[in-house]
């Protein structure tokens, strides 16, 4: 959300969302703004000027529309199903349902957000539990969620593994 008004002690990334644009470039790729910042709205100075706090307790004054107002949101998915087996075929099922739930959520909720329609970067996290998940066919798997949203140049897929919860870890998020 880069409009509309802000409140004192809003969180807000300044210029986060600005990207270093070379249009003219036929291998063009964004590059995140490095100089985007943390900031906390001290006050509404004037017209569309907030004043801000960054990390280090610097006051700047900035114009609205290179406010990014920080908020998390949370969706919880779930799946239920008789089939005890949890292959590769029910890890791919469950995650396009997931994925089209977010972007569902996304398109309603924040439109400017994902403009091609879909999200174009996606990064997974498994608690490395069990090589079904990191076998041949899951790998086809992603490979062919990447190609069905116009290959690797429109649609990057990011899929790390972290230490094994089994359901009772930090990445295993309502418990499992």
């Amino acid at each position: 959300k880069t409009e509309g008004s802000l409140d004192e002690g809003n969180e807000v990334t300044v210029d986060g969302e600005l990207y270093i644009k070379d249009p003219g470039d036929v291998h063009y790729r964004p590059e995140v703004n490095l100089n985007s910042f943390w900031a906390c709205v001290k006050s509404h100075v004037r017209d569309d000027i907030y004043c801000v706090v960054d990390e280090e307790g610097i006051e700047h004054e900035v114009e609205r529309r290179r406010l990014r107002l920080r908020k998390r949101h949370t969706i919880c998915v779930a799946h239920v199903s008789d089939d005890m087996k949890h292959d590769r075929f029910a890890m791919k099922t469950f995650s396009i349902k997931e994925l089209e739930d977010v972007e569902s959520y996304m398109r309603e909720n924040f439109p400017n957000d994902i403009p091609a329609g879909n999200i174009t970067h996606l990064h997974l996290h498994s608690d490395n539990a069990a090589t079904h998940f990191k076998s041949t066919g899951a790998m086809e798997s992603f490979t062919s969620f990447t190609t069905s949203r116009g290959g690797t140049l429109k649609c990057k897929y990011i899929w790390s593994f972290g230490a094994p919860g089994h359901g009772k870890g930090f990445f295993d998020g309502m418990g499992g």
